[in-house]
């Protein structure tokens, strides 16, 4: 089964300064989505972590961040 995830774009910060444009902005899609796929890739050498968790937990990250809509 393949799940869509649209990305969304991550804001830099000013010119020579790399991060978010605002202190407070909260993380882009785009880094969430980094972290699960590198979660795949250690989940492949290590049995106990399921697909299921995974799938649990960017379910809870959607919930804490109602800007992201799936």
């Amino acid at each position: 089964m393949l799940i869509h995830l649209p990305t969304l774009a991550v804001r830099g910060g000013r010119a020579g300064h790399p991060g978010p444009a605002v202190a407070n902005e909260r993380p882009g899609f785009h880094s969430a989505t980094t972290s699960i796929l590198s979660e795949l890739d250690d989940s492949a050498s290590q049995r106990h972590r399921s697909v299921g968790g995974i799938l649990l937990r960017l379910a809870a990250y959607v919930k804490a961040n109602p800007l992201i809509n799936l």
